[in-house]
């Protein structure tokens, strides 16, 4: 049987300035974290701290007798997985990173796994969270805006790799208006329809909240949203009974690390099209 205490992945998270970094297990808990802060974000500044946190993981692992399966990266981006690209990237002018120059060729052992905050924290969601077990549901970003769709257990990434990138839509552009309202964007008329779209065209198990954002997913909100879901679904001559469609995330800014590690995981043991870009190719 596998020992999910000595089976291990990095979980590297570029934010806010903030690059941190935690060594996780398979059981969702942290071995080793560090952080530092950028001066600016450029990769002549993260990729170098990367390079040597990998490094420190590789030396922690061996030491402790456990299996380091590789790096998992999480980054606000706009991320190219087809070709292991950042085009471009949250709070800098950098443009077309090519990751597997910078990074992927460089790592000596495991994996280097990368997406953008959606897909990670989704992922994250589906290891750990609101979505464990659940191989087919939605995750939904507000802030800026963007759907990750999961299915068969797999990201759906599209033809061009970016599917879900709704942020011009006019749906979303509607839900921006309202973000000052006095009960928060989530439980306004326009997102419960969008979401009940949502629900009703894709049939998800579960559709995700972000936790970070969206002025918070209670249980009053999510109550109230999934009552009205029910009510879709019964015009239309579905039964869900009282299964709540919507849920709130539990993977929130604290649980960062531990979303990108579970790229790591995702990579590892259900490798999809792109992760032949993702590994190292020396």
């Amino acid at each position: 049987e596998l020992d999910k205490e000595k089976v291990t992945a990095l979980g590297i998270v570029l934010r806010d300035k903030k690059l941190s970094f935690a060594l996780h297990n398979l059981k969702g808990s942290t071995v080793w974290k560090s952080e530092i802060t950028l001066k600016e974000v450029v990769s002549s500044e993260w990729v170098p701290a990367i390079l040597q946190n990998v490094s420190k993981a590789e030396s922690e692992c061996a030491k402790r007798g456990s299996i380091f399966l590789g790096s998992g990266f999480s980054i606000g981006s706009l991320y190219d997985p087809v070709r292991n690209v950042l085009v471009s990237v949250t709070d800098s002018s950098e443009k077309n990173i090519s990751l597997n120059d910078l990074i992927c060729n460089k790592i000596s052992l495991g994996s280097f796994t990368t997406d953008d905050f959606p897909n990670a924290m989704a992922i994250g969601e589906m290891w750990f969270g609101s979505a464990l077990n659940m191989g087919n549901f939605l995750y939904v970003q507000l802030f800026p805006a963007k759907i990750t769709f999961v299915a068969g257990g797999k990201i759906y990434r599209g033809f061009r790799g970016f599917a879900g990138e709704v942020g011009s839509s006019n749906a979303v552009q509607k839900m921006v208006d309202f973000t000052n309202s006095k009960e928060g964007i989530i439980v306004e008329k326009i997102f419960k329809e969008w979401i009940s779209d949502l629900a009703l065209s894709f049939d998800p198990q579960k559709i995700v909240i972000s936790p970070e954002n969206g002025g918070g997913a209670g249980v009053d909100v999510l109550e109230n949203i999934n009552k009205y879901l029910r009510k879709q679904y019964a015009s239309r001559s579905v039964s869900v009974g009282t299964d709540d469609v919507v849920a709130g995330g539990k993977i929130g800014k604290n649980e960062r690390t531990l979303s990108a590690a579970a790229l790591a995981f995702q990579s590892y043991f259900y490798p999809d099209f792109i992760s032949k870009n993702n590994l190292r190719s020396k």
